[in-house]
């Protein structure tokens, strides 16, 4: 990202910090929590400042692309979590925890009493985060979001047109899921509150020379805040070609792409628009940043990340540290294998001993 480009990101992040008042948030009037949030350290903090809690791994959507048939052919049991093992695990946390980022491998608003969840993490002063699908956005779901000063909701809306999305994400109505979104986007500005709308976006190789359009008239369409399109062909070099290792692993090649370093940012755009690439082009030897969060499944069980191998272990803290100062060492993390999160030296070292030829 060039100087111009991040100035450009700079003023549009103040401009949503003002527009959307986040300065009044809690955690901005306590700067000790906010300077422990920041340089937090999975190497050195007994217990760590975010989590994710996966709420329920049942989605009413069929998605082509989705990890979560995965979990079924990996013998992965689907479930919900009980109130009481939600309370349980913010308990065990209390004392460190700020951020938690309630959904995972499922759509949360079908958990019965996520709002209730909702409601008890914001009494405990935790910044909260979540991806719908948006089909049960409705207005009792949307006032409860609002109301509860809900902090960040992405939407996953691929930079598809109708027919596209409709024939990829299997079970999704269109139409409705563009209400919902656009209510909500209404009706939290006419009341003033403070959550942060999102769109978060797969890109395909197949309408990636209408990118820059749809990123324009998905601004135009839904009104987000931000927009983050992202592939997953985020490690190692623009040179390569990847596409070998994503269909061993069973990904759809239609997602394996590289993007542009940065989309096109216009002052006509509302959102800001950059890729995850982002934040992964130009890293070294650097750490995954999924081990910042601790992974709970909805049964309970622990995992350090929350990506497709879902890595089980008995004490997440102690596997974070451990796999953490593997990593500083050049060395990749037997259960971090074949993952596309890893930084880019340490992806292609994943690439070599795997035999695993890749086209320059």
């Amino acid at each position: 990202m060039n100087f111009q480009t991040k100035m450009v990101v700079a003023k549009k992040l103040l401009g949503l910090v003002w527009k959307r008042k986040l300065y009044k948030k809690p955690i901005f009037r306590n700067p000790k929590k906010l300077y422990n949030f920041v340089t937090a350290n999975p190497l050195k903090d007994t217990h760590p400042t975010a989590l994710q809690v996966e709420v329920t791994s049942k989605c009413n959507m069929k998605c082509e692309y989705c990890i979560h048939h995965l979990m079924v052919e990996n013998d992965k049991p689907i479930g919900t979590m009980s109130m009481e093992q939600y309370l349980e695990i913010l308990d065990r946390h209390k004392d460190t925890l700020i951020l938690l980022h309630l959904q995972g491998q499922g759509e949360p608003f079908l958990h019965p009493q996520y709002g209730e969840m909702v409601k008890e993490a914001k009494r405990r002063g935790l910044m909260l985060l979540a991806f719908t699908n948006g089909t049960l956005l409705n207005a009792k779901n949307r006032k409860m979001l609002l109301e509860a000063d809900f902090d960040l909701l992405y939407l996953s809306f691929d930079m598809q047109d109708k027919a596209g999305l409709e024939r990829t994400r299997i079970g999704m109505p269109y139409d409705k899921v563009v209400h919902n979104y656009q209510q909500l986007v209404k009706e939290r500005d006419e009341g003033k509150y403070s959550t942060i709308l999102a769109i978060h976006a797969v890109i395909y190789k197949s309408n990636l020379d209408k990118l820059k359009d749809r990123v324009v008239e998905i601004d135009q369409l839904l009104k987000p805040d931000v927009i983050i399109p992202t592939s997953l062909a985020m490690p190692g070099g623009d040179e390569k070609d990847y596409t070998q290792w994503y269909l061993r692993v069973g990904l759809d090649k239609e997602m394996v792409l590289e993007l542009p370093n940065t989309l096109h940012l216009s002052k006509d755009i509302n959102s800001i628009c950059v890729s995850n690439r982002e934040f992964y082009s130009g890293r070294g030897l650097g750490i995954c940043d999924k081990a910042n969060f601790i992974y709970y499944r909805w049964d309970g069980t622990t995992s350090f990340c929350g990506e497709r191998h879902t890595v089980d272990c008995d004490d997440p803290v102690k596997g974070v540290r451990e796999a953490i100062q593997l990593m500083k060492k050049g060395i990749v993390p037997p259960q971090c294998k074949m993952c596309q999160y890893l930084p880019p030296a340490l992806f292609d070292k994943t690439l070599k001993e795997s035999n695993i030829h890749i086209e320059n």
